[in-house]
């Protein structure tokens, strides 16, 4: 797609039959505008007459004109509030109030994959230290284990960044 939102230049358009995505390059607004609208769709319910949804198009903006100002007003609202509602989400994520899951959970995957894997290795590392020893023996060798592991899992860097 070229940056002024046309058509590919490549691409061979039948205007009887345009896609979703070809509309909305041409009408240049998201796809899902595009879904949000109840412009005619062909019988086939999936693509679209250009010069059909154009006249469509062209009604609904005349009907906004007509209704006058203040439909013009409330949109204008609407946007405002929606963009100051991306704006503090984006603050709130410049300020670590606020994280993306994907994240969160890509690092806390990680986490518990290498927790995992040290726990699973105790019993091999474990059991030929504690082989003979007495109880209060195991238990402070299993205690000092422990808190090795733990110190070992809390330095290491889990955000995948470096």
């Amino acid at each position: 797609m070229r940056k002024s939102g046309t058509v590919k230049e490549d691409e061979v358009l039948n205007v009887r039959r345009v896609t979703g995505a070809q509309l909305s390059r041409l009408m240049r607004v998201t796809k899902q505008a595009i879904a949000k609208w109840s412009c005619p769709r062909n019988q086939d319910g999936k693509t679209f007459d250009l010069p059909t949804v154009i006249a469509w198009r062209v009604s609904q903006l005349e009907r906004k004109i007509a209704a006058g100002p203040a439909s013009a007003d409330a949109e204008l609202r609407r946007y405002r509030a929606a963009k100051a509602k991306l704006a503090e989400f984006d603050l709130a994520r410049r300020e670590k109030e606020l994280v993306e899951v994907d994240v969160v959970s890509n690092r806390w995957g990680r986490t518990l994959v290498h927790f995992r894997n040290v726990l699973l290795a105790m019993p091999s590392r474990m059991a030929p230290i504690l082989e003979g020893r007495d109880a209060p023996a195991v238990a402070s060798a299993l205690e000092a284990e422990i808190r090795s592991v733990l110190a070992e899992i809390a330095e290491v860097d889990y955000s995948g960044d470096t």
